[in-house]
């Protein structure tokens, strides 16, 4: 009986051993940005706005990550505002077009090129404290032997490579134009995978799914030294950052409080400093 207990104590212990193993020094064993224990549509809250972001993380880390800044503005103006979690890139601006989602920050070269398409107006920009803070970047696994664009080269044809989806500037047609100009041409690469989100592209990359990847400099930032670490192949230049927009068509009052009680947060004021920091490290302000 004894040795029976003390079996599954060590047992116990050894299963635990190897999680850990797996996830502080080996690697990803698999991605672990998954949605299974959370329905993407769940039954729907009533509320006055829907406010969502294009996915450059795993979902529900940005509905925590905005949830502050709902509070604040549900509180201020006596209105409720609910995130409405999305998993895809895309998902964004349907639910824009649909008038599902009234407020969502979403890309700015998006918005740009297809303004004309969308009933929109930009609500406020975020403002942090290095400017030029946002790139994209090529990365791969710390102990891949691709060093550098010459090693693509070389290799291209047993190579792996990941982008975010193919209506992302940053995700995807920036990185391809960079390629292109490399003479790096994606139908020579042995795989080319759309991942939905730079999240799902970071894991991938990590848990020895893809080769190479594009990602955002946020998702670079928080996996850089996970596991077995990320290596930056390319850097771009600085990037514009995300933007928050609103649909034109809702009350002119109603879209001018909501400005303005965004851009009167500051980080002079504590409380206020933990809502806009609960959204970035380096997030000050709105403009």
């Amino acid at each position: 009986m004894f040795v029976i207990k003390n079996s599954k104590k060590l047992f116990l212990v050894a299963i635990l051993f190897i999680i850990f193993c797996k996830k502080e020094y080996i690697g990803f064993s698999e991605p672990t940005f998954i949605y299974d224990s959370y329905p993407l549509n769940p039954p729907e809250e009533k509320a006055d706005l829907y406010f969502s972001s294009v996915p450059y993380k795993n979902f529900l880390e940005l509905a925590s990550d905005y949830q502050p800044l709902l509070n604040h503005l549900n509180q201020t103006l006596s209105i409720k505002i609910l995130y409405k979690p999305i998993d895809q890139y895309y998902k964004v601006y349907d639910l824009l077009k649909n008038e599902k989602i009234d407020i969502a920050l979403i890309d700015p070269y998006y918005y740009k090129k297809h303004k004309n398409e969308f009933d929109l107006e930009i609500l406020a920009e975020l403002v942090y404290t290095n400017t030029s803070s946002n790139y994209f970047y090529l990365v791969n696994r710390n102990d891949q032997f691709i060093n550098n664009l010459g090693d693509i080269k070389k290799n291209i044809s047993i190579l792996t490579i990941s982008f975010d989806n193919p209506y992302s500037f940053v995700g995807y047609q920036f990185p391809n134009e960079f390629l292109q100009r490399n003479e790096l041409n994606l139908k020579r690469f042995k795989n080319v995978n759309y991942s939905g989100n730079f999240e799902s592209t970071v894991q991938g990359i990590l848990s020895g799914n893809f080769d190479l990847g594009f990602v955002d400099a946020l998702t670079y930032e928080k996996y850089k030294a996970t596991a077995i670490g990320l290596k930056v192949l390319y850097r771009s230049e600085p990037l514009e950052h995300y933007v928050l927009v609103i649909r034109k068509n809702l009350d002119e009052t109603l879209k001018r409080k909501i400005r303005n009680s965004l851009l009167e947060l500051s980080i002079k004021n504590d409380q206020q400093k933990s809502i806009l920091q609960s959204i970035h490290k380096d997030l000050i302000g709105f403009r």
